[in-house]
C-alpha cells in the first residue's frame, strides 16, 4: 500500500517547516500556472477556461500517487500543441475530442505503471524526444506571433502561417506593436543577471518566479484604464470565461455537430489515431525526464513505474473535470517549483487550490487580459525548450544527426504524427542496421582473425556466412579462420543454426574454422 501511495511515507513525518516550504512552493507556482494555463490553451485551439480546468486536478492526485518532490503536473506547451494536432475537434472550440483523449491517456499509463510495462517509452529516443521540443517549440512561437499583433484568419499551416502573418503586419496598431515590445523586453529582463545592478536584478530575481503574474496584472489593467478613462481599447482581449468550477462528470464519448448530425466514438477515436499511443507515450517520457533530472539535482530517487501509474491517475481524474492531457511541466513550472523550496508533493494542494480560487473569484477580471499579453507569456515560456547546444553535440554523431535533422523538418513543415512516427521509425532503422551488419575486423594474411565487435542475432549470420566465404574463395588456398567471440554478449538459434552450416562447410574444404573466447554458452553449439 505504502508503494502505490506514496504520501503515506512522508506524511507522519510532516511538520510546520515542510508547511511553509510548501506553501511558499505552491503560491508561487500558483501565480505561474495560472496566466500560463490561459495562454497554454490558446495553444491547444479551446477555450481559455480549459487551461485552468487541466491545471488543478493533477495537482491534487500527484499529491497522493508522486513520488517526484519537484515536479508540478498541468498544462504543458506539449501537451497543448499535441492536442492541438491530434484533439481538434470539428466543431471550433469544442474540448469533446481533448477530454477524450485525456481519458485513454490516463487508462494507458496507468495500464503501464501497474504492468511495469516501461520499457514501452524505451523506444522513443532522445533525439526523437529533442527534436519534436524543438520543433514544437517552434511552431509554437511563431504560432504566438501572430497573437501578438492581433492579427485574424491565419491559416494554422506553418509555411502559410508565417507567410500570411508577414502579409498582415501591416494592419497592426502602432501603439499596439510599442506595448508588445516593451513587455516582451520585460518578461526577457527577468533572465539575465548585471553584477553591477546587484540591488535591482535582485528585486527582479525575487520577483522572476511571478513575472507572468505581473505581466498579466500590467496589461490587464492597462486595458481596464483604457475602456474605463478613455473609452478606448486598442487590444484584443480575451474572450469572457465561464466563471465557476466545470462539472464533474464522466466524459462524452460522442459529439453533436447539429440536429441531425452525430459524431460516433468509432469515429472520433479514428479521428485521434496515432495520438492514442503518442501523446500518453511522450507525455510519460516528458515527466519521467524531468523527474530524473530533479531527483538527482535533490538528493531523491523516483520510481518510474509509479510515476507512469501517477500520471495516469492524474489523467484519469482529470477527464472527469473537462481537462485536456496533463503531465509533469518540462521545464519552467517545474525548476520554479524548485527553486521555490518545496519540500513534498502536497506544495501541489496550494496550487490546486489556488486555481480553484480564481475559477471561482478571478474570471470576471480575465477579461481584461489582451490576447497579445498571453502571446507573449507562452513565445517566452517556450523559449527554454529550444537548446542551440543541441546540433552542436550531435553532428559529432553522424546517424543521430540525421535522425534529428529528418524529425524536425517532418514535424515543422508537414505534421507532427508524422514527424514523430519517422523519428522512431529512423532510430529503429538505424538500430536494426546495427545489429544486422556487426563490424568484421580482419587480421591476415595465413591465419585470419575475425574480431566481432557485439552481439550476433539472426539478421547478422547471412552477412556473416558470405564474409567467410569471401575469405575463403580468395585464391583456393585452405587456410584457418579464428573468430574472436569475446564481445560477443547474446546469440540466438538461427546464429548456432549458421555456425553449424560454416563449420560442415569448412570440413568439406579442410580449412579450420575457430570460435575463440565465447562468453556465452558454447553448449548451445551441441543443440
Amino acid at each position: 500500500i505504502k508503494k502505490k501511495f506514496p504520501i503515506l511515507n512522508w506524511l507522519p513525518k510532516y511538520r510546520l517547516q515542510h508547511l511553509q516550504g510548501d506553501f511558499i512552493a505552491g503560491l508561487t507556482v500558483g501565480l505561474t500556472v495560472i496566466p500560463q494555463g490561459l495562454a497554454l490553451a490558446r495553444v491547444a485551439r479551446l477555450p481559455s477556461q480549459y487551461g485552468l480546468y487541466t491545471s488543478f486536478m493533477g495537482c491534487f492526485m500527484y499529491c497522493l500517487f508522486g513520488t517526484s518532490k519537484d515536479i508540478t503536473v498541468g498544462p504543458t506547451a506539449i501537451m497543448s500543441i499535441l492536442i492541438e494536432k491530434f484533439g481538434a475537434s470539428p466543431k471550433a472550440g469544442d474540448p469533446t475530442y481533448a477530454i477524450i483523449l485525456t481519458f485513454f491517456c490516463g487508462v494507458i499509463q496507468s495500464a503501464l505503471g501497474l504492468l511495469n510495462l516501461g520499457i514501452v517509452v524505451d523506444y522513443i529516443s532522445h533525439p526523437v524526444i529533442d527534436s519534436f521540443t524543438v520543433a514544437a517549440a517552434v511552431t509554437i512561437a511563431e504560432g504566438q506571433i501572430k497573437g501578438w499583433f492581433g492579427l485574424h484568419n491565419i491559416p494554422r499551416e506553418f509555411i502559410h502561417e508565417l507567410y500570411w502573418t508577414l502579409i498582415k503586419l501591416p494592419e497592426t496598431r502602432l501603439v499596439v506593436i510599442i506595448i508588445i515590445i516593451l513587455l516582451l523586453l520585460l518578461l526577457l529582463l527577468f533572465e539575465f543577471k548585471y553584477r553591477l545592478w546587484d540591488f535591482i536584478m535582485g528585486l527582479i530575481n525575487t520577483n522572476k518566479t511571478a513575472r507572468n503574474a505581473i505581466a498579466v496584472i500590467l496589461c490587464a489593467s492597462t486595458v481596464y484604464i483604457c475602456n474605463s478613462v478613455y473609452h478606448t481599447n486598442p487590444f484584443t482581449t480575451t474572450s469572457n470565461i465561464t466563471s465557476g468550477l466545470p462539472p464533474f462528470k464522466f466524459p462524452n464519448f460522442t459529439l453533436q455537430l447539429d440536429s441531425n448530425v452525430t459524431v460516433s466514438t468509432v469515429e472520433i477515436l479514428t479521428n485521434i489515431g496515432s495520438g492514442l499511443a503518442i501523446v500518453p507515450l511522450l507525455a510519460l517520457v516528458e515527466c519521467l525526464a524531468i523527474g530524473k533530472i530533479f531527483a538527482k539535482k535533490n538528493g531523491y530517487k523516483t520510481n518510474p513505474s509509479q510515476e507512469f501509474f501517477a500520471i495516469g491517475v492524474c489523467n484519469f481524474a482529470s477527464c472527469f473535470v473537462s481537462s485536456f492531457p496533463v503531465t509533469g511541466s518540462f521545464s519552467r513550472l517545474t525548476a520554479v517549483n524548485s527553486a521555490s523550496g518545496v519540500m513534498t508533493t502536497a506544495g501541489g494542494l496550494i496550487t490546486g487550490t489556488l486555481v480553484i480560487l480564481s475559477l471561482l473569484f478571478l474570471t470576471p477580471y480575465f477579461h481584461y487580459i489582451p490576447e497579445s499579453t498571453l502571446a507573449v507569456i507562452i513565445f517566452c515560456a517556450v523559449l527554454d525548450m529550444i537548446s542551440f547546444k543541441l546540433p552542436v553535440k550531435l553532428w559529432k554523431v553522424n546517424s543521430t544527426f540525421v535522425c534529428v535533422c529528418v524529425c524536425l523538418f517532418v514535424c515543422v513543415c508537414v505534421c507532427v504524427r508524422w514527424g514523430i512516427l519517422c523519428g522512431i521509425a529512423f532510430s529503429l532503422v538505424t538500430l536494426i542496421c546495427l545489429w544486422s551488419r556487426p563490424k568484421l575486423k580482419s587480421f591476415t594474411p595465413e591465419t585470419y582473425v575475425i574480431l566481432i565487435d557485439h552481439g550476433l542475432t539472426f539478421p547478422s549470420v547471412e552477412m556473416l556466412i558470405e564474409r567467410t566465404n569471401e575469405i575463403v574463395q580468395q585464391d583456393g588456398t585452405p587456410r584457418a579462420i579464428i573468430f574472436d567471440c569475446s564481445h560477443v554478449k547474446v546469440i540466438d538459434y538461427s546464429v548456432i543454426q549458421g555456425m553449424k552450416e560454416m563449420i560442415e562447410d569448412f570440413d568439406k574444404r579442410d580449412s579450420i574454422i575457430i570460435w575463440m573466447r565465447f562468453t556465452v554458452c558454447v553448449q548451445y553449439l551441441l543443440l
